[in-house]
């Protein structure tokens, strides 16, 4: 099944390592895989974003301290 993904998804070499550690980590107990909707992985990807890009994104303005410009 794991083979299946990855070539499906047409997963880059750097992805598929990725994705087979992930597995690997999980069969040996040391990862787990906390989310169960795809609507789950948005939700972490944008919370993430949030604390990597200095800007505050909503509603189309970027907000920097008092400085505010549309994106």
């Amino acid at each position: 099944m794991l083979s299946e993904i990855i070539l499906e998804g047409s997963l880059s070499n750097d992805l598929s390592v990725k994705l087979i550690e992930l597995f690997k980590l999980c069969r040996t107990g040391m990862g787990e895989v906390t989310v169960s909707k795809i609507s789950e992985f948005q939700t972490t990807w944008e919370h993430a974003l949030l604390k990597l890009n200095p800007y505050e994104f909503r509603s189309g303005i970027s907000v920097m301290g008092s400085l505010s410009f549309v994106v």
